[in-house]
């Protein structure tokens, strides 16, 4: 079998999934974080430049819950 063939078998089960492949890895993300966030780290470049091939420049950096929190007032006391 050759790699691309195994590939091609990979993501045809992934989007053979309940509710899609987004679904699935939504689902991942939640039940098995540390895997998930090694499979993204395996997906995003190795090396990453700024405009014109100039060091990139952080301006901000901002943490977003996975999670959505409930809304005040929506839970019956």
């Amino acid at each position: 079998m050759t790699s691309l063939k195994l590939r091609e078998m990979v993501f045809r089960a992934l989007h053979e999934q309940e509710g899609g492949a987004v679904e699935y890895l939504k689902r991942q993300a939640q039940a098995e974080p540390k895997a998930f966030l090694t499979l993204i780290g395996k997906l995003l470049p190795t090396q990453i430049t700024g405009e014109d091939g100039q060091p990139v420049k952080i301006t901000r950096i901002e943490l977003v819950p996975m999670v959505a929190r409930e809304a005040s007032g929506d839970s019956a006391d």
